[in-house]
């Protein structure tokens, strides 16, 4: 029998943006070929020092 699948609890926040950080997030989104989310989540890493 496989091993139980990990769980892991996200939490789903809502952030609002001005336009400019917007757009500057799609476009670094683009240039990374990552989801808009993944920036923002690498973002944090960074910013938590993780």
């Amino acid at each position: 029998m496989p091993p139980p699948k990990k769980r892991m609890k996200v939490q789903r926040l809502e952030i609002h943006l001005d336009p400019p950080l917007l757009a500057w997030l799609r476009l670094e989104a683009k240039r990374l070929d990552v989801s808009m989310g993944e920036v923002v989540r690498r973002m944090l890493r960074k910013e938590m020092g993780a």
